[in-house]
């Protein structure tokens, strides 16, 4: 969607670390691991905020905006981890955590359900119709009374929350967290969007062709 709307955003793999990263540091101080998936999301749309805002109301470049993302998270990651990795320890809910970053419930691939989903809000939700318009022209969708800095924002809100997402997710599957933890996804992002008939212009772009964009990566 950030593509769609005619920008994108090259901090998802540092917010993705840095999600992941908390969950794994917050558990193992006696947290709830749990509610430190809970944390691990909200810090993915903080981060997603602060980029909506700059980008949406204040007209930054796209560019320079998340690349300043970036490189704040990764920093953090690194000094959380410092330099290194930590594992997650053992405690209550840690082994029901594990079982989520399987991908499957039952051998029930769940990532296609969310494609699925995904790709019929985007295609039919009157609010994801308006990232398109905005990403096709404009000035266009001003003139037509949309709220072009409000969707704008809430595409980079989005975007965090589900990089947050992200994170908790591979904090799930590897049971560990290092300083390059999501080191390099945002490449990967792009491509497979692109890849999936995303634009780099605006306007174009769906969640199944990302889908097998990624396949095809």
């Amino acid at each position: 969607l950030a593509l769609v709307s005619g920008g994108f955003d090259l901090s998802v793999g540092s917010v993705l670390g840095l999600s992941a990263v908390c969950v794994v540091v917050l558990t193992n101080n006696g947290w709830s691991v749990w509610l430190a998936c809970i944390v691990g999301i909200l810090v993915g749309i903080f981060c997603g905020t602060v980029n909506g805002l700059l980008i949406g109301y204040m007209n930054l470049n796209a560019f320079i905006t998340t690349l300043g993302m970036q490189q704040m998270a990764r920093g953090i990651v690194y000094v959380l981890t410092n330099g290194g990795s930590i594992g997650l320890q053992d405690a209550p809910g840690v082994k029901a955590f594990r079982v989520i970053g399987s991908g499957s419930i039952e051998k029930f691939p769940v990532c296609l359900v969310l494609v699925i989903i995904g790709d019929i809000l985007v295609r039919r939700s009157g609010v994801a119709r308006n990232v398109f318009f905005v990403g096709s022209n404009e000035k266009t969708a001003i003139l037509s009374g949309i709220n072009t800095r409000l969707v704008k924002t809430m595409v980079y809100v989005l975007t965090g929350a589900l990089s947050g997402l992200a994170g908790v997710l591979t904090a799930s599957r590897f049971g560990t967290a290092t300083s390059s933890t999501g080191s390099g996804v945002e490449m990967t992002v792009i491509s497979a969007a692109v890849i999936g008939g995303a634009s780099l212009s605006g306007g174009k772009g769906s969640v199944f062709g990302s889908f097998i964009g990624i396949l095809v990566v």
